[in-house]
């Protein structure tokens, strides 16, 4: 079992407002957010092979969205990284991530336009509540931080958890 979904199993006391997921890279992810009540689950995802998976999962789900859109630290023009693990697409260049997957291997670059998290969140109009949390998840790894870094302090007011 992967460390977010043993995360979210210990909030199983919560009931969610709204949870905006980054690259989600598990199906499991959407219906574990339904167990906790989440009121709106919004999935932002730029994999253009992960896209049809999302947007199926996404039918008959009224409280599931789906953005599509590439998030940056520096908004604007980036490659795109396909590897041999699946899972692992991003922009985070390989010799980042050999050390953690030695037998990775680039199998392409995807010129793609990025936007800030913080563009995403603010077209998202996420608000802060007092009887449900709202719940941030990134799966953007060696990315997580820079991405935070780009964000309003109101903008992260409105979660709860991340």
């Amino acid at each position: 079992m992967s460390a977010l979904l043993e995360c979210l199993d210990r909030l199983a006391d919560q009931r969610l407002g709204t949870v905006v997921h980054v690259n989600p890279s598990q199906a499991e992810v959407i219906e574990r957010y339904a167990a906790l009540g989440a009121q709106r689950v919004v999935l932002v995802c730029g994999d253009a092979e992960a896209l049809p998976q999302w947007h199926r999962l996404a039918l008959g789900r009224p409280w599931l969205e789906f953005v599509d859109a590439v998030v940056s630290p520096a908004p604007g023009r980036a490659d795109w990284l396909r590897f041999n693990v699946p899972g692992l697409g991003g922009l985070l260049e390989p010799a980042a991530l050999q050390s953690f997957y030695p037998r990775l291997r680039l199998l392409e670059r995807v010129p793609v336009t990025t936007l800030s998290l913080q563009t995403v969140l603010d077209r998202l109009r996420i608000a802060a509540a007092a009887d449900r949390p709202n719940l941030l998840v990134l799966e953007a790894p060696g990315m997580d931080a820079p991405l935070l870094e780009g964000l309003a302090l109101p903008t992260l007011r409105a979660f709860s958890w991340l």
